[in-house]
């Protein structure tokens, strides 16, 4: 998308348009969207070419669900000067949690992009794992954990209870 040009918007809104695809629509939706609100000194040109654009937002979806882009840039002229914080979050249907992920911290000095750092990773199966672990029939089953939360917020109740009992204790001895 660094060289977009009408036309290539044009085609992207034709696919978002008639996209079935939930997931795949939300990433595209939320991808143009920020575009057409960054900062980022570099990524003015489309920003110019989608400024005018309306996009529906039948893809505007749940980010807890549905794949999606972020972005956040700031830009200083006085300065020239910025920073953009990028992201992604791709989900699966399968899946109770995302599928990959990314990352990317870039400023801006004097009209140069320095990449300060990039991370991103791809996870499969790993649903599996943590329902063994988590789910109904899990080792730390939802009983369990409640359990343990109890337990433990009574312990730290009754401590809390102790220790303000011995502060009371405390002042009224050095007053007498």
């Amino acid at each position: 998308m660094q060289c977009a040009s009408d036309k290539i918007i044009e085609q992207v809104k034709y696919v978002l348009n008639k996209e079935p695809v939930n997931q795949v629509g939300s990433y595209v939706w939320t991808h143009l969207t920020n575009l057409m609100e960054t900062a980022d000194p570099h990524k003015q040109a489309i920003r110019n070419i989608l400024e005018d654009e309306t996009l529906k937002k039948e893809f505007d979806m749940d980010n807890r669900k549905y794949s999606r882009n972020y972005e956040g840039s700031i830009f200083l002229e006085k300065i020239n000067s910025g920073a953009t914080a990028e992201g992604d979050l791709i989900w699966s249907s399968k899946s109770f949690i995302p599928r990959s992920g990314m990352f990317n911290m870039t400023v801006d000095l004097f009209g140069n992009a320095i990449n300060l750092f990039e991370i991103g990773g791809r996870v499969e199966g790993l649903e599996y794992f943590l329902e063994s672990y988590f789910g109904p029939n899990g080792y730390f089953s939802e009983k369990e954990v409640q359990k343990a939360v109890d337990e433990t917020a009574l312990d730290v109740i009754k401590a809390d209870k102790v220790s303000r009992i011995d502060k009371r204790v405390s002042k009224s001895n050095i007053q007498v």
